[in-house]
């Protein structure tokens, strides 16, 4: 180090603070600098946060081969909308295009058999925390519809052990759909 008056005067050390690798570069450890210890971290990090993406996409439903409509055995159970695609979208208080699906218990239910009686058609997720408070209300609700109107919920990328399982565990009894 430099003196000036009989004292050390500190320099900063340019590329900052080394830090020792154990088992690299003998019994001290090798010297890494800070600069290039930060690149490595984010370099590390980024390629961990990419491959988790990768592979989550690669495990999620619709990823890969196409499933086949399954219902009740696990599978996701494709919904078959009936009718002119790309037609005209459909105005409140007039019928909604028919569809036909198999529910989690495997009864099949279509659209164009509830005409008659008004339909409330529940859209969520077993994941979903505003989706998850919210049904035990529509569970009351269905319960003082019963013979007035049918609430049926669909719930969108799941499969339909997933939604059986939830549906049990909230207690629902009326008609739940893996779409």
């Amino acid at each position: 180090m430099p003196e000036v008056g009989g004292s050390e005067v500190g320099l900063p050390e340019v590329g900052g603070p080394e830090v020792g690798l154990p088992g690299v570069g003998g019994p001290e450890g090798g010297k890494v600098p800070g600069r290039f210890r930060t690149a490595l971290v984010i370099a590390v990090t980024t390629l961990l946060v990419a491959g988790s993406v990768y592979w989550l996409q690669g495990r999620a439903p619709g990823a890969g081969e196409a499933t086949e409509a399954t219902g009740a055995s696990g599978g996701v159970s494709q919904v078959e909308v009936t009718g002119a695609a790309g037609g005209p979208v459909p105005e409140v208080g007039e019928p909604a295009p028919d569809f036909t699906v198999l529910d989690t218990a495997g009864r099949e239910i279509a659209l164009a058999d509830l005409r008659g009686q008004p339909v409330w058609l529940v859209f969520g997720a077993t994941w979903c925390t505003n989706c998850r408070a919210e049904m035990t209300d529509v569970a009351a609700v269905a319960a003082q519809l019963v013979g007035q109107a049918q609430v049926v919920a669909v719930y969108v990328g799941e499969s339909s052990q997933t939604v059986a399982d939830y549906a049990e565990r909230l207690g629902l009894d009326f008609p739940q759909i893996a779409d």
